[in-house]
């Protein structure tokens, strides 16, 4: 099983959210959380191809749980993608936490 953890920034209507998303690669599925609004929510999918994730889940806020699917992008150290809800389209973006912080510092040089 492979496990990338990304800080993220979501753009939904109320702004952009900064949070964490967790992508948990088991061969042709994919499960994980997203920290988003003082929430952890589950969420599960599939691999479409290397790198890209059709994963759906729902999203808690302090006022109502949203339904979501999203479509995720994988490249290097980035993540990038969107987020289908009943409130609109939402813009996601981000990056790979480092394991070692000393190591992505030399690879940002």
């Amino acid at each position: 099983m492979e496990k990338l953890h990304y800080t993220i920034v979501l753009k939904s209507m109320i702004g952009p959210r900064s949070g964490s998303l967790l992508l948990q690669i088991h061969g042709n599925t994919v499960t994980g959380t997203l920290e988003l609004l003082g929430h952890r929510n589950r969420f599960s999918g599939a691999v479409l191809q290397p790198g890209k994730y059709l994963i759906s889940g729902s999203l808690s806020t302090s006022v109502e749980k949203m339904e979501y699917d999203a479509v995720l992008h994988t490249e290097e150290d980035r993540l990038t993608g969107g987020f289908v809800t009943a409130s609109g389209c939402w813009e996601v973006k981000g990056f790979l936490r480092a394991k070692n912080p000393l190591a992505r510092a030399k690879r940002a040089e």
